[in-house]
């Protein structure tokens, strides 16, 4: 038997379009559709202000690593706290900007799909860290830093190296503490590489978490080989799996592995 997956896109058509634009667009939606799984449809929608990167794969490869030569992609900075009503934070999440030479800034969820799809997440990972690295070391806090990193990233055991080696480094010149922060479908797919990349963060006294978690309640043993700081869910996850029932499974693998949780995506007090 043969499996065949699809992903598809869709654009409008506008009057001023040239082919190269309409393809760039549908291109574009394309490969944002595949990084969000099978089956998936992505509409092509502009900004709305007029400013957004209608670039091909080609003129893609070549703006980003100019943006990274330039000093034009950034870091963003997100505070999470353990009580919405004390300054006191948790920790401080690291978010990537690209800024094109207009001032326009863009999220990095506007470009990364095309990263990962010209293979260029290795480079933006390490630019990326050795901002964080840098920032890190005139960081006078004692709130952590998290960095989101790439499956291409923790799948590539050069990659593994060279960050032990960096790490090594910082070691001499700065105490911040680091949480590698991942998505927990890299746990799904490739566990025994994330083990591996645990293993090498934790042995320089930094940590791991946990984002987009969504395992079933029946396939939670994994957490226990890689021991995440975090572990960052939808509320809605968590509600439904958590509910008013504190002795469920997930409740007690985290609280015997001192795993804190996390809810994303709270836009109410009643959730």
């Amino acid at each position: 038997d043969v499996v065949v997956n699809f992903s598809s896109s869709v654009t409008a058509y506008c009057a001023e379009d040239t082919l190269k634009t309409l393809l760039s667009k549908a291109d574009f939606a394309l490969v944002s559709a595949k990084t969000r799984g099978n089956f998936a449809v992505i509409l092509y929608q502009e900004r709305g202000d007029g400013k957004s990167l209608i670039l091909g794969k080609e003129q893609w490869s070549d703006y980003i690593m100019t943006s990274m030569s330039e000093d034009r992609i950034k870091m963003a900075f997100q505070g999470v706290k353990d009580d919405l009503n004390k300054d006191t934070l948790n920790h401080k999440e690291i978010y990537l900007r690209l800024v094109d030479p207009s001032g326009e800034v863009f999220t990095a969820g506007y470009f990364m799909p095309m990263l990962m799809t010209l293979g260029l997440t290795n480079d933006v990972d390490k630019h990326l860290f050795n901002l964080a690295f840098d920032y890190a070391k005139t960081f006078e806090t004692e709130t952590s830093l998290a960095l989101n990193v790439s499956t291409d990233f923790i799948v590539d055991r050069g990659n593994i190296n060279w960050l032990d080696e960096r790490l090594k480094a910082l070691e001499k010149t700065c105490s911040t503490k680091l949480i590698f922060e991942v998505s927990d479908r890299i746990a799904q797919h490739s566990l025994d590489d994330l083990i591996l990349f645990a293993q090498m963060v934790k042995s320089h006294g930094h940590n791991l978490g946990l984002d987009n978690f969504s395992a079933a309640s029946d396939k939670l043993l994994y957490l226990e080989k890689l021991t995440p700081l975090y572990i960052k869910a939808d509320q809605a996850f968590l509600l439904d799996m958590i509910g008013e029932n504190q002795s469920n499974s997930l409740s007690i693998i985290t609280k015997s592995l001192g795993t804190t949780l996390i809810a994303t995506a709270v836009e109410s007090k009643e959730q």
